[in-house]
């Protein structure tokens, strides 16, 4: 995209030399490009967001914090750039909705982290006791020590399923609303120029 832009002000430069016109310089805020800067942050906190959901569904612990660590990596990056887009335009509701997501994903990671690692916890306790329970040959007792370790599982198991799924509900409806925002942004904010006007200086 960069070097497109750069090859167009080499042409226009060489247009207006060939001619005798001078040409005046974009020097104004570009809202494609400023929408392409927003859109690739909010892109960055969404496939962190969709790795991290994908780690829980495999159960990879390592894997889980790694994710929700770079996340919180990313929201110092996203407010830092988002601070630095909040003075190219007067509509500040693209920016805003990138800060609001990017808080959003950072209180839902600290809502549900000490569940998930209960959960994986759990879970590494059910196939401890299976392999064992290959070893030892079964009485009431082993049987009963399962049963009570399958139960716990599948209830920490389902208080996060349940927290999961309201965050994601949530989560839904500000992704939408992200992508009304920048859909209100665009419309309200593109003004197709003079051309004439706009490149050409009257000698």
């Amino acid at each position: 995209y960069f070097e497109e832009i750069n090859r167009f002000e080499r042409i226009k430069k060489e247009f207006g030399i060939q001619y005798d016109l001078t040409i005046k310089n974009y020097d104004e805020n570009n809202v494609f490009e400023y929408c392409a800067k927003q859109n690739i942050l909010f892109y960055k906190m969404n496939v962190l967001d969709h790795k991290l959901i994908h780690l829980i569904i495999n159960k990879d612990k390592q894997g889980f914090l790694e994710c929700l660590q770079a996340i919180e990596n990313l929201k110092p990056h996203v407010l830092s750039k988002t601070a630095e887009l909040k003075k190219d335009f007067s509509d500040e509701s693209i920016n805003d909705a990138n800060i609001e997501y990017v808080n959003f994903l950072s209180d839902q990671n600290e809502k549900i982290m000490s569940y998930v690692l209960d959960y994986f916890e759990q879970y590494k306790l059910v196939q401890k006791i299976k392999a064992r329970s290959k070893e030892i040959q079964e009485s009431n007792k082993t049987i009963a020590e399962y049963n009570k370790v399958v139960k716990l599982f599948n209830y920490k198991k389902n208080i996060l399923l349940m927290l999961l799924e309201e965050n994601q509900k949530n989560k839904k409806k500000l992704y939408n609303k992200w992508y009304t925002t920048n859909a209100k942004f665009l419309r309200n904010n593109i003004v197709f120029e003079d051309i004439h006007e706009k490149f050409v200086k009257d000698k």
